[in-house]
């Protein structure tokens, strides 16, 4: 799942401080969860990063040049590219909840590929978006093609309440290089990728459902307490294990429970209001506590892998569908 927020001064300096600064790293320690990753470094992507000459590891450098004040200016010449209040977008995607319980039960690299998928397909669809008719021209603002987006990101380990939460954090760079007969760079269309996100969202949960059935994983859909989650999860593990490592969620759900309200702009409020910077625990010495939690709560780890391995044996991939069954699919979605 994914959602955005426009980036400012905070958020900038929460990266550089927590990632750039290694705060969140304990030098290592997180390999009992991350398995061979560790929690990553700021690493540039996107299609219009090549135009800037970005690649790697973000430097200090060049991640001044790309989201500090007044908007981005080339990393190499020091010039103005674009003239902005905002430096970008935070884009977080961030797994279903049985799957980061993956590497709580000793499947860490089976998580990340899982993760990387959803990550990998949403960034592909809003590039997509982006080159096609991302750029703005004119009063009108008329939709213009570009070289793509420019974004730095990152992988976390924890949620803010210290549970097992990985999810991936895409800083999407205020700059765009413009493709058409004028050419220069601007400000990308942000309503566009805002528009859009639901769409990339679905995008990546159907390559991270396809990558954790490939695994040999069982899954089952999802649809959360509202009914209109549409997700999808990891088959054997109970809803009630899931909750041993759910405080971030209940902590807002507490929040909006005192002011009245339940809707889906509330929790971003309480979200945001009940924010605080994450503990500095190390992964190595969190993880002996989470399947701790798990057993006390009377769902020993053990067990826990019998029933995953279980589901997925017992899942069933669907067959080869022939022409009567695609016509009367047809028929049927015709309606």
């Amino acid at each position: 799942m994914a959602w955005m927020r426009m980036m400012g001064a905070e958020s900038v300096g929460y990266h550089r401080e927590t990632v750039m600064g290694r705060a969140d790293d304990h030098r290592g320690a997180a390999l009992g969860y991350y398995a061979s990753r560790g929690e990553t470094p700021l690493v540039w992507g996107g299609s219009g990063a090549d135009s800037l000459g970005l690649r790697g590891a973000v430097d200090d450098r060049s991640y001044d040049a790309v989201f500090g004040p007044g908007g981005a200016c080339d990393p190499v010449s020091g010039r103005r590219l674009v003239a902005a209040k905002r430096p970008g977008i935070e884009l977080v995607i961030s797994a279903h909840k049985s799957v980061a319980e993956l590497g709580v039960l000793g499947w860490a690299e089976d998580m990340h590929r899982i993760m990387d998928a959803e990550r990998d397909a949403t960034l592909a669809y809003l590039d997509t978006l982006t080159k096609e008719r991302g750029g703005r021209r004119g009063v009108a603002a008329v939709a213009t093609a570009t070289s793509g987006l420019v974004y730095a990101h990152t992988r976390h380990a924890t949620t803010r309440a210290g549970d097992p939460g990985p999810h991936d954090h895409v800083l999407l760079a205020n700059v765009v290089e413009m493709l058409d007969g004028k050419g220069g760079t601007k400000a990308p269309d942000t309503t566009l990728w805002r528009e859009h996100l639901h769409a990339a969202t679905m995008v990546g949960r159907l390559a991270a459902a396809k990558t954790a059935v490939d695994l040999g994983y069982g899954i089952k859909a999802d649809r959360g307490p509202s009914g209109k989650l549409g997700h999808w999860r990891i088959a054997g593990i109970p809803d009630a294990a899931l909750a041993v490592h759910s405080k971030r969620g209940a902590e807002i759900d507490e929040a909006v429970a005192e002011r009245g309200f339940d809707s889906y702009q509330a929790r971003q409020v309480a979200a945001r209001d009940t924010r605080r910077y994450k503990r500095h625990t190390a992964v190595s010495d969190l993880l002996p506590v989470w399947r701790g939690e798990l057993e006390a709560a009377g769902f020993p780890p053990d067990r826990l892998v019998h029933q995953v391995r279980w589901a997925g044996f017992d899942y069933r991939r669907p067959g080869r569908l022939w022409d009567r069954d695609l016509s009367d699919l047809d028929r049927r979605v015709g309606r």
